[in-house]
């Protein structure tokens, strides 16, 4: 039953979507507006219900969607219904983009907030007039509604409030004009400009499908999974998604942010990108509440067995600014991790710096008591790769924690002094990507607040709490155990007794007497 019987092309149609379908339409077939907008469950973009049922009705995949539909609603037989379920939830990704495109080009305007008439108009270029797109073009206010869409689709299908009032996508749409016209010059369509390779800056005009679907395939692969995910838990709520089923979830986070607060678009631009952004994001340190200590940053993040974020602000720029350890951190004396470790900007730009294929892989380095010699530490590094580095009390060693490059030139280091003059977030190493992180002249950041969040799903976050627990059990029972003396070890031979432990036993010399007595001597 469920959506593994909606194949309309074999005639199959599951009994649920019979019974869905015919609730939802009237006398002759046409979509009631209002049980569907009530069945689709997203208040808050009232643009969306009516434009899907559109993009369902013609067919979804490449057809040409008008940016209105007709107050009486539109005719939506049962064949078509099932297949845009079908394609939206199961199909393939360029059917599941199609629809995904198509269903944001509802002429609404920007971000379903502002009337058409307060939106600028558009210039004229290629086949369309002025103030209108060409068909088969998305603009800004669409790329936004993409990501709004998303982002309520995401935290709507697993009961979570959509909360849109501080989820501002406009940058985050121009900056990806600005991307893609920059990928592809040539073929952009009403290009607004923007040179950067970056996701940040200006931008306007649009952009057709194809560019749309060669961005979402190269930086992010789970864009369509929201929509998916949200009609699959909508359509048929008892059914038990499979494990091959597609599910995403927006980003989360439990605990309030300083950091990371108003930078939505951009959590999800990371999430889209990567499962293990999705999800709950559990909170493990905080600067505000913590305070700027190393000792206690390096307390709450070694240990938790998961993937984690750590995230800064600059004081003098503004910038927010960090990276994605994917392995746990722990005490090493060499970088550690793994390819799916990565640096970051949001703001003022949105920016993914990912590993480079057959690199370094220096990714993660934490080390904090570990005395090795300098040669021995670079010849690990050229056989195993610096990916991650953490080092508090290493002779020959730089005291902190590090991403990417080397010992002697990190690409991302925070001292274990705080000091802006050796905190640096450089453009280019051998690990990652090249790109700007930090928008200083000289790369070098001052942290104004310092967060670390624990990624990587709800039962990845559980299971990583856990074993941030069981490592600090660990460490308490180790230091314990080092404080107690045994002092039997120290009676093995007569010297030890005497020398060590003579006044103990004999009663100190002159008080032999008490001392036998007090011990118990027979």
């Amino acid at each position: 039953m469920g959506l593994a019987q909606c194949k309309t092309g074999e005639g199959l149609v599951s009994d649920e979507l019979v019974e869905l379908h015919t609730r939802l339409t009237e006398e002759g077939g046409a979509v009631n507006p209002e049980a569907f907008a009530a069945f689709v469950g997203l208040p808050e973009l009232p643009w969306f219900a009516q434009q899907l049922a559109a993009v369902y009705a013609t067919g979804g995949e490449g057809a040409e969607v008008s940016h209105s539909v007709a107050e009486g609603g539109v005719t939506l037989s049962l064949a078509a219904f099932g297949e845009g379920i079908a394609n939206t939830c199961r199909g393939k990704r360029a059917s599941a983009l199609h629809i995904l495109f198509n269903a944001s080009r509802a002429q609404q305007g920007t971000e379903g907030e502002r009337s058409p008439s307060s939106d600028p108009p558009l210039r004229e270029g290629g086949d369309g007039v002025e103030g209108r797109l060409p068909e088969g073009v998305l603009d800004k206010r669409g790329l936004a509604r993409v990501f709004t869409l998303t982002h309520a689709a995401g935290r709507a299908a697993w009961g979570h409030p959509v909360e849109l009032a501080q989820f501002k996508a406009s940058r985050m749409a121009a900056a990806l004009l600005a991307h893609i016209a920059s990928m592809n010059a040539s073929d952009a369509v009403l290009s607004g400009g923007g040179s950067s390779s970056s996701i940040g800056g200006g931008g306007g005009g649009g952009i057709t499908f194809d560019q749309f679907a060669q961005w979402a395939a190269e930086e992010a692969p789970f864009l369509h999974h929201a929509l998916g995910t949200y009609m699959q838990r909508r359509c048929f709520p008892d059914d038990k998604l499979p494990p091959s089923a597609p599910k995403f979830e927006t980003p989360r986070l439990l605990q309030p942010s300083s950091v990371l607060s108003g930078l939505g678009p951009e959590l999800l631009g990371l999430a889209i990108g990567r499962v293990m952004a999705q999800g709950p994001w559990v909170r493990l340190f905080t600067s505000d509440e913590d305070g700027l200590s190393f000792n206690r940053l390096c307390h709450s993040i070694m240990g938790y067995g998961g993937p984690s974020l750590l995230v800064l602000r600059d004081r003098v720029s503004g910038a927010v600014l960090g990276g994605v350890a994917s392995d746990t951190w722990r005490e090493l004396n060499t970088f550690y991790g793994g390819s799916e470790s990565f640096l970051f900007q949001l703001s003022p730009s949105f920016r993914v710096c990912q590993s480079k294929p057959a690199s370094e892989r220096n990714y993660m380095y934490l080390n904090l008591k570990t005395k090795v010699l300098y040669h021995n530490i670079i010849e690990h590094c050229t056989a195993e790769g610096n990916y991650m580095y953490l080092n508090l009390k290493g002779f020959s060693l730089p005291h902190g924690l590090g991403m990417g490059g080397t010992r002697d030139n990190f690409r991302f280091f925070i001292p274990e002094s705080f000091d802006a003059e050796a905190s640096v977030a450089k453009s280019n190493c051998m690990t990652f990507e090249p790109g700007e992180l930090c928008p200083s002249a000289n790369r070098r950041f001052e942290i104004d607040s310092l967060e670390v969040w624990g990624l990587g799903g709800e039962e990845a976050v559980s299971a990583g709490l856990d074993a941030r627990m069981r490592h600090r059990a660990a460490v308490a029972h180790t230091l314990n155990k080092a404080r107690k003396v045994d002092k039997a070890k120290f009676l093995d031979n007569e010297f030890d007794r005497e020398f060590l432990l003579g006044k103990t036993f004999n009663g100190g010399g002159g008080g032999g007497g008490k001392g036998e007595n007090r011990y118990g001597n027979a």
